[in-house]
Parts: structure tokens; C-alpha cells; sequence
């Protein structure tokens, strides 16, 4: 296919890019070869951005600030100069703090309490009444010019309260009380770390005023706390006399249970319970030699009257005659033994060996009786003493446990005597301290460690400062603004955000106008930047096209007000002279104003053609001052349930002529007939004005579009500001760029 060229004062020929692009359809097309568009990332933005976005939003950043910093001039130039003085003090502990007052038993003192009644309300009457805080006009608003803020602020509380507060006069009390206020935020109370210091500040106008409340502070603090302390001091003397009273008859009390006591038990001394307890000692001894005795004893009954009683006799230690008899029955039976053993039983010698043993032996026995009965009269004898001995040994210990309860009360007795004199001397002492420190200074419970000294500058810092710093804060929320609102912006400012679109091609870019050139119609070409950007279009829709121009074009934009309507009349006068035959046609059936501009309004139009109401040669209307061929909106439109949009025979009579229609028809989103007459042409072209219209209304435009057109739709954006089109950073913002104005001629 053979590309037709595009002539301008000289014969310049395009040569067409071309790429094949296959539709769904099969039918091969050739197009232009859109850039890749680059998409901005976060982490691009740098210091050239920012600067671009200052330059881009100067006014809205200016006229903010300037706004904001005059709202703060007033109040800036309404601050007067506040002095500051303080005091720093040490408080120590009260003397009466507690009953013992002894050095060791100092508490410390609660600060926070102290701080309390430095800010109580009887020491603040009594500062601001002798110092006269309320006949100042800094502290007594009643004293005070009303400002407008003030006069604002009353006649809102006065709507508010519907008056009841602007009806009733202001009282003493009320005076009163809203200096006091005022005194209170003036004074400033704080603690240093946890230590017994206190700073003491006020602030004031006044310079000799504001060393002179802490000193008064100080003052009036010791004045209170002087007669607090005196009448503590009395009440503790007072409690603590009775406590001595009490004490002492305690302790009289106890003396006397001790003096009764000795008198009625008798002198306990530790050397008669002594004597007593030895003699306990010699009775349990007595008692138990008494047992052991008794029981050898029974033991030697029980073995002098047992059947073996030659065994018993061998192991008892008896008297002598006993012993003398039984050792002869031994010595008689060894003989009695011996002569059996030599003359046999019956030898008269044996006969007389033993009728002498049976002689012994009787007597033996009668001796062994005897002997029993005196180890048994021995025996009731230790029984008759162990029993004494027991009586003697309970009496005893009776008296020696009496002795020990009687030293044992008697101790305990002492020991509470002398409980209660230590107690007494205790509470003397105490009240003797007491006497000390009631004698003592009451100033010496706060040490002044730096009085309150005039200041010579004012606190802060100058006017000057604060209107620097209040423009410095103006800014940097204007900036703010600014910056949020560029986020906040959604509208369509680069072709790169309609390249990431789905059904839309760019197609260039347009720049606003002077008001002047963008009425005139009768400009044989386009001049100046305007007119390359114009026929830049063009050449995007020969290319997209396929080399050729299309014979039949749509103008529409999504939105009314976005320039469709020039932007459709300035591509027709530059096909025009590039010698073209163009018929224009105005495709806004309800709205379109086409005609006007080639002094065809009033006549016969579009809706006359549709309406039956003209014949087709009838609404062609030339244009001699520029060779073109329009086709109006005309009169009255077709009732909708009538019309339908068929341009078919104009499309047939102007291919005919060999003429390249140009519609122009209403936003897409206010109508319909566009979406019906994107199907009857070859391409549509969109006009999207710049830095307005929302990329959301584009892509909505766009899928109503794309549903009726077989071609992606052509997009322009119109009245783009040059100027601030460079400050975005685009990478076709070189296109505006000021070296290329001398290629541009007026």
C-alpha cells in the first residue's frame, strides 16, 4: 500500500512506521509503534522532583502561606514581653512531726503536701491582696481593652448562653476569681528530682513583680506554717502531759505490787533456795541408797530360803557365827565323805561323822532363821525410813517450787516496775525535746538556697524570632497542602498514563491557545507550536491508520468542556490546507455549536437530515474563507425513541467525493450517539483536557469505546499548559522545551 503524503509550503513527505498488528479477526493493519511509557516509581522522587513540585504549586504555596502568616501577625505582634524570676528553697522536716522527736526519728518531709500550701487559697488572697496583683491590668481582665478576639469570643458565649451572661454584670467575686486564675498560671511550682528543693517561678509583665511573688510566696509560706506549727506544738505538749501523768501512775502501781509482795511472801533470796534445793539434793539421794539397800536385802530372804540353800550360803556374805557353823557342816561332810569312801556306810566312825553333821546342820538351820528374821526386821526398818525420807523430800520440794514461783513473780514484778519508769523517762525526755524545739526559729524549716532576683531581659525569644518561626511553620503546611493535594490529584497529565490503558493509543499532545487564535476560522494554517502538535495528530492517525488517512474520523471526549469541538475544527482546517477535501460535520445532535463558526447555525442541519426535514445537499454548507464542507447541528433534535444515528449515507456521498469526514459528537459519557457512530467510522479520537478530566472517567470512556469500535481509540491531550507541563518531569516534556521556540515562528 502506497502511503499519500502531507504537503506543507514545499512538499515535505512522511515516511510512514509502520507495524504489522494482527486483530482477532485476521485482518492485517499497520500502526505506529507507541513509546513505552514510563511509569513512576516511589523511589524515584529526589531532590529534582521535589523541586518541580515546588515550582508547579509556587501560587497555591505562596498565597497559603501569605495567608497563614498574616492570621499569625496578630497574635505574634499582640505578645509583650514576660519576665521570669524564681527562687530555689530547701524545706526540711517539722519539729512536730511526730510524738518522738528525737534526731534519729526525723521523717522527711512531704514535699507535695508543702507544695499544697504554698498554692492553697488563703496564701494566695493574702499575696495578691498585699501586693495588689488585682488592680493590674495583666492579671484583671476587667482592667483589660477588650480586643476582637475577646469581642468575638463574648458574643459567641453570649449566642451560646442567649444572653444571660452579657445581662449580669461581672461580681467581686467573680473578679476576684478570674485573677486568682490569672495568678495561678503565672506561678510555677516544681520539684527538683526527689530532693527536698523546690523551684518557685512567676511570670510576669513586671519585672520587679515577678522577683517579688516568691519572696511575698516565701513570706506569707513561713507566716502559716509558723502558726501551724506552734499549735501542733501545743496540742503534742498537752497530749504528751497526759501521757507523763498516766505513765506515772503506772509506774507507781508497779513499785507498789513489788513492796506488797515481799511484804506478804517474805524475803526470797537466792541463797535459801540454794539450800533448799541442796537438801532436795540429799533426800533423793537417801531415797534411792534406801531403795538399793532394800532390795539387797529381799534378795538375800529370797536365797536363804530357797531348797539350794548351801549355793545361797557360798554367795552371801554372811555374819560370822553363821559363816563359823556353815563352814564346819562343810568341813563335816568332806570327813563324812572321806571315811565312807575307807570304812563303808555303817562303820561306827561313819555313824559318828554323822549323827555330828545332823548336829551342825540343825543348828546351821535354826542360825539361818535367825539371821532371816534380822535381815527382815532390818527390812521394815529401811521401809519405815524410805517412807521419812519421801515425806521429808516432798516437804521439800513443795517449799523449793514455792521459793522459785515466788523469785520467778517476784522478777516479773521488777521487771514491769522498771518497764514503766523507762516509759516514763521516756516521755520525759520527749517533752523536754518537744520544750527544745518549740523554743527553735520556724524560719529554720526552709533554707532560701537562691532568692528571686530581678530579671534584667524578658523570657523567650524576640518578635522577630516568632514571625520567622510562624513563616517556617506557614510554609511547611502550605507545602503540605500542596504535597497532599499532588497526591490527591487524579487527573490525566502525561500520554504515559494512557499508554497503561487498555483501548487507547496516544496520540499527541496539544497546547493552550491564546484566547485570540483559538476563536479565529479563517487561518489558511495552523502556526507555532499549536500547529505542530496538530499535525503530529495527523501523523499518528496516517500511521496508525496504516499509511493512509482514514476517510471517516470521530471527535468525542468523555466529558463536555474538554476542547472536542476545537480540537476536531483545527484537525479539519489543517487538512484543509494541506489540500484536503474535508466535509466537518456536527455530530452533537443536542448541544453541538459547530456551525456558528463558519456562520452556519441557523441553517438546515444533521437533525433536519434525520428528521426527514432536508434533503443531504441541502445541509452541506461550504466555507469559503476555508475551502470547508460543514454539515450543522440544525434544528430541533430527533426524539429519541426516533432516532437512531445512521451516517451512512453521508459517509457514502462524501467517499464519493473523495472527501475525509470529520465528526464531531458528543462526550461519551453524556450520550450514546457517540458509541453508535464509533461503529460506522474507521477511527475515533478522543479528547481528554489536560490536568481536568480523571484518569477513571478516561478508562470508563474508554470501555464504552472499545466495545463498539474495532480499532483502539486515538487520544489527545488538549490545553496543556507548556510551562507547567516541563516542571512534571515527563519525557516528552522536550517537546515545549525553549530552545526549540525559534522553529516555532508566531
Amino acid at each position: 500500500m502506497k502511503p499519500s503524503s502531507v504537503n506543507r509550503a514545499g512538499g515535505v513527505r512522511l515516511a510512514p512506521v509502520t507495524i504489522p498488528v494482527h486483530d482477532s479477526d485476521g485482518f492485517q493493519r499497520s500502526r505506529f509503534a507507541a513509546p513505552p511509557p514510563i511509569m513512576a516509581r516511589p523511589d524515584e522522587f529526589d531532590l529534582s522532583s521535589g523541586f518541580r513540585l515546588l515550582r508547579r504549586r509556587f501560587w497555591l504555596i505562596a498565597i497559603l502561606t501569605a495567608v497563614l502568616t498574616t492570621a499569625l501577625v496578630p497574635l505574634i505582634l499582640a505578645m509583650r514581653p514576660s519576665y521570669h524570676a524564681e527562687a530555689r528553697v530547701m524545706i526540711r522536716s517539722s519539729p512536730a512531726t511526730a510524738l518522738d522527736l528525737s534526731e534519729k526519728s526525723d521523717t522527711p518531709p512531704d514535699i507535695a503536701s508543702e507544695m499544697e500550701r504554698m498554692l492553697s487559697r488563703a496564701s494566695t488572697d493574702r499575696v495578691v491582696r498585699e501586693l495588689g496583683i488585682a488592680d493590674r491590668q495583666e492579671f484583671n481582665p476587667t482592667l483589660r481593652d477588650e480586643r476582637i478576639v475577646d469581642q468575638v469570643r463574648n458574643l459567641i458565649r453570649g449566642l451560646i448562653d442567649r444572653g444571660t451572661r452579657r445581662s449580669q454584670p461581672a461580681g467581686e467575686g467573680d473578679v476576684m476569681e478570674a485573677v486568682v486564675q490569672s495568678y495561678y498560671r503565672a506561678l510555677g511550682l516544681r520539684r527538683d528530682g526527689l530532693s527536698n528543693v523546690v523551684q518557685i517561678g512567676f511570670d510576669s509583665e513586671d519585672p520587679v513583680l515577678a522577683a517579688s511573688v516568691p519572696a511575698k510566696l516565701l513570706e506569707v509560706y513561713v507566716d502559716e506554717r509558723g502558726a501551724i506549727e506552734r499549735r501542733r506544738f501545743e496540742q503534742i505538749g498537752n497530749f504528751i502531759q497526759s501521757r507523763i501523768a498516766e505513765q506515772r501512775l503506772r509506774a507507781d502501781e508497779a513499785r507498789e505490787a513489788v513492796r506488797h509482795y515481799r511484804e506478804t511472801v517474805g524475803p526470797v533470796s537466792n541463797e535459801a533456795q540454794a539450800a533448799q534445793f541442796k537438801a532436795v539434793e540429799d533426800l533423793s539421794a537417801r531415797l534411792k541408797q534406801l531403795a538399793t539397800d532394800r532390795e539387797q536385802i529381799s534378795g538375800m530372804i529370797v536365797d536363804l530360803t530357797s531348797p539350794e540353800l548351801d549355793t545361797a550360803l557360798a554367795k552371801i556374805d554372811l555374819p560370822e557365827p553363821l559363816a563359823t557353823t556353815f563352814r564346819e557342816v562343810g568341813a563335816q561332810a568332806r570327813t563324812l565323805e572321806q571315811m565312807l569312801q575307807v570304812y563303808g556306810d555303817n562303820a561306827d566312825e561313819v555313824v559318828e561323822i554323822r549323827s555330828k553333821l545332823v548336829a551342825t546342820r540343825s543348828v546351821l538351820s535354826a542360825e539361818v532363821d535367825h539371821h532371816i528374821q534380822l535381815l527382815r526386821a532390818r527390812l521394815d526398818t529401811l521401809d519405815s525410813e524410805r517412807r521419812s525420807v519421801a515425806e521429808e523430800l516432798s516437804v521439800a520440794q513443795d517449799r523449793l517450787t514455792r521459793s522459785a514461783q515466788a523469785q520467778t513473780e517476784l522478777e516479773g514484778l521488777l521487771a514491769r516496775a522498771e518497764a514503766e519508769q523507762a516509759a516514763l523517762d521516756a516521755i520525759e525526755q520527749q517533752r523536754r525535746s518537744l520544750a527544745d524545739r518549740s523554743a527553735m526559729p520556724v524560719s529554720d524549716v526552709i533554707e532560701v538556697l537562691s532568692p528571686a532576683g530581678i530579671p534584667l531581659a524578658p523570657q523567650g525569644r524576640g518578635r522577630l524570632f516568632y514571625l520567622v518561626a510562624a513563616l517556617g511553620a506557614a510554609f511547611a503546611v502550605s507545602l503540605t497542602i500542596a504535597f497532599l493535594r499532588e497526591m490527591l490529584d487524579g487527573s490525566v497529565r502525561s500520554q504515559d498514563q494512557l499508554a497503561a490503558a487498555p483501548g487507547l493509543v496516544p496520540a499527541g499532545l496539544l497546547p493552550s491557545m491564546p484566547r485570540g487564535r483559538r476563536q479565529g476560522r479563517s487561518s489558511p494554517a495552523l502556526r507555532g507550536v499549536f500547529g505542530e502538535s496538530i499535525r503530529a495528530i495527523l501523523v499518528s492517525l496516517w500511521q496508525a491508520n496504516g499509511g493512509e488517512f482514514p476517510q471517516s474520523i470521530l471527535v468525542t471526549s468523555s466529558l463536555d468542556h474538554e476542547g472536542k469541538s476545537f480540537v476536531a475544527r483545527a484537525l479539519a482546517l489543517e487538512l484543509v490546507a494541506a489540500g484536503k477535501s474535508v466535509l466537518l460535520v456536527d455530530g452533537d445532535l443536542t448541544r453541538g455549536d459547530l456551525g456558528a463558526e463558519f456562520a452556519a447555525g441557523s441553517r438546515p442541519g444533521l437533525n433536519d437530515l434525520l428528521s426527514r426535514r432536508a434533503e443531504l445537499s441541502d445541509v452541506i454548507h461550504h466555507d469559503e474563507a476555508t475551502g470547508l464542507d460543514v454539515i450543522p447541528r440544525g434544528g430541533q433534535p430527533v426524539p429519541r425513541r426516533q432516532h437512531l444515528p445512521d451516517l451512512e449515507a453521508v459517509l457514502r456521498f462524501a467517499r464519493g467525493r473523495g472527501q475525509l469526514v470529520i465528526i464531531d459528537s458528543a462526550p461519551v459519557l453524556a450520550s450514546t450517539d457517540s458509541i453508535f457512530l464509533a461503529q460506522q467510522v474507521e477511527r475515533t479520537v478522543v479528547v481528554i483536557r489536560w490536568g481536568r478530566t480523571s484518569m477513571r472517567t478516561v478508562e470508563v470512556a474508554a470501555s464504552r469505546l472499545g466495545e463498539a469500535s474495532r480499532y483502539p481509540a486515538l487520544t489527545v491531550l488538549n490545553m496543556v499548559n507548556p510551562r507547567r507541563y516541563r516542571l512534571y518531569g515527563f519525557r516528552d516534556a522536550a517537546i515545549f522545551s525553549h530552545s526549540l521556540a525559534k522553529y516555532h515562528p508566531a
